[in-house]
């Protein structure tokens, strides 16, 4: 019988998804469904017809405005005064929504003056010095991770090198033991979650139980740094003021659960790019479709190397713009010098890549790669 039930209701749930995706393309001529199969594979054609046909799309089933447009996505970006990040503001009671209003906020989803007085703060402690003098664990921790795999004829890219770098790296940053590494990436993998903006009621919990654990976890480090500081982030937070101003407990916790997160919801009071929104309506700034938008670059959809990335709005614009950005591009840079330093040829294994199922967070779940290291007199891999 529960089978038959969730048959029916599976049934059900799938013809008004269709019926209200029908409805969205009739009033616009296209529709927005990032749950549709293969669209976090490939969603570009979808972004381009939107781009096209209507980059300011009302999605039904997501109660929000996707906008696509790169010079609408950057007015967006750039203008706290009438685009507002604040989520309590939002009319809509879709997805995470719930889960983040049960969350303490972070100043990725406050306005000024309280995002100014956080971010002002939190820059005392992320400087980038602290950043600049990672570079040397983060080479040693890529070679390390490298060297578990160099011998195995092929390998998961993501799981073995391009997933645990970041999440070792930031550990190392806040001063996370190693024997409770394990534990942080139990809690991070759960918590990033939160981002989704389509979770269920069973998920929404899940997040909030991990979020409670990790909390906990954090605040026995900030009670430990506040009797013996050190060299870490942790301390820098602790120790930062700005005019008399200090962080507290509860604002430290929620800085560090921020720095394992991070989100691009943004809400409207007014009004975008001639076409009138309704004050309070969620707003999603589609930035993968404004960083191909051929009115802003040349050939968008074309791998250039070369290219400068002038423009690309990845990490943000305005006062939001991602205050790890540094710290990502030098991890970025050195994951791939030490990848191509131990590796003479490099080609895609025999199983297919395949994307993880975010719709905020895009990105692969698996990518097997055949690696030849360099001075191996092997035949080196083909599909390079």
């Amino acid at each position: 019988m529960m089978m038959l039930r969730k048959a029916v209701a599976g049934i059900v749930r799938s013809a008004y998804i269709h019926a209200r995706l029908a409805e969205e393309r009739l009033r616009s001529g296209v529709a927005w469904w990032p749950l549709a199969p293969g669209f976090v594979a490939n969603p570009y054609p979808v972004y381009r017809r939107l781009r096209e046909r209507d980059p300011v799309h009302y999605s039904i089933l997501t109660d929000q405005v996707v906008v696509t447009r790169y010079a609408d996505v950057d007015r967006i970006l750039r203008d706290h005064r009438n685009f507002s990040n604040n989520l309590h503001k939002a009319r809509s009671s879709r997805g995470s929504l719930a889960t983040r209003k049960k969350l303490k906020p972070s100043m990725l989803v406050q306005d000024p003056p309280d995002h100014t007085r956080l971010r002002g703060l939190v820059n005392r402690a992320f400087t980038p010095p602290s950043v600049a003098n990672m570079e040397d664990y983060i080479r040693a921790t890529a070679h390390t991770l490298l060297d578990a795999v160099e011998s195995h004829d092929e390998f998961d890219l993501m799981t073995a090198y391009a997933g645990p770098l970041p999440t070792l790296v930031i550990a190392r940053m806040i001063g996370v033991p190693e024997s409770d590494l394990n534990r942080f990436k139990v809690w991070s993998k759960h918590l990033v979650r939160a981002l989704e903006p389509l979770l269920t009621p069973e998920e929404e919990e899940l997040v909030y139980q991990n979020e409670q654990l990790l909390a906990d976890y954090h605040m026995g480090i900030i009670e430990q740094r506040r009797r013996d500081p050190r060299d870490d982030l942790v301390s820098r937070l602790v120790e930062a003021e700005e005019q008399g101003d200090r962080l507290t407990l509860d604002e430290m916790i929620v800085m560090l659960r921020l720095l394992l997160i991070a989100g691009n919801e943004t809400t409207t009071n007014l009004i975008g790019n001639g076409r009138f929104v309704r004050s309070r309506t969620m707003i999603a700034p589609a930035i993968g479709a404004a960083n191909r938008d051929p009115e802003r670059f040349e050939r968008p959809d074309e791998v250039d190397i070369t290219r400068s990335d002038a423009g690309n709005i990845s990490f943000r614009r305005g006062i939001h713009h991602c205050l790890g950005a540094p710290l990502a591009r030098l991890e970025g840079r050195i994951a791939l010098e030490v990848l191509l330093e131990r590796f003479a040829r490099i080609g895609f294994g025999k199983r297919p890549p395949r994307y993880r199922q975010s719709i905020v967070l895009r990105g692969l779940e698996h990518f097997d790669i055949r690696a030849i290291p360099r001075g191996c007199s092997a035949e080196g891999p083909t599909g390079a």
